[in-house]
């Protein structure tokens, strides 16, 4: 089995040259390490992409509020009525999240295995959270002028140990 970390560190990668070439918002890694956690904390929008084939596990895009409508705006070339942006930001946090792990594939280590994603999906702070909370989770995060973005790597292969 391979390390959580292999998977997410080439995305993790991808994840910041999108948002800088491809985006235009500048990102600063705010954790310098990896880090392992039973506890998977949201943002206040969120989208997870489940992977199956070689990866059994799934990736989370976490942003912060004003990070999820700074994107919107990038993303859309017409204003968005104010109680219509929670679900388009969530298909733009959707889109940016496919396209970063769709360009990582390569560099994911899979022994020639092929990667299978299934549809994104939106997740609310508690919504679905419990069924991954025994699930290893890996994350990554990062800074930006409109808040903190996070990426969380759900490994559905192993399991931590219950809190006492």
């Amino acid at each position: 089995m391979q390390e959580p970390s292999c998977y997410i560190e080439p995305v993790l990668v991808r994840l910041r040259e999108y948002f800088v070439k491809d985006i235009g918002i500048e990102l600063r890694p705010r954790e310098a390490e990896l880090v392992g956690t039973p506890h998977i904390e949201l943002l206040s929008y969120s989208v997870l992409i489940n992977l199956g084939g070689a990866i059994r596990g799934g990736f989370i895009l976490s942003v912060d509020k004003e990070f999820g409508i700074k994107l919107l705006e990038l993303f859309s070339e017409v204003e968005i009525a104010l109680e219509d942006r929670h679900e388009f930001i969530g298909e733009a946090l959707a889109e940016s999240l496919n396209i970063i792990i769709g360009n990582s594939c390569h560099l994911i280590p899979t022994d020639g295995e092929k990667i299978v994603f299934l549809p994104p999906f939106g997740l609310s702070k508690t919504s679905a959270i419990e069924n991954y909370k025994h699930a290893y989770a890996t994350k990554g995060e990062f800074e930006s002028a409109y808040g903190k973005v996070r990426l969380i790597y759900i490994d559905y292969s192993t399991t931590v140990a219950k809190e006492q």
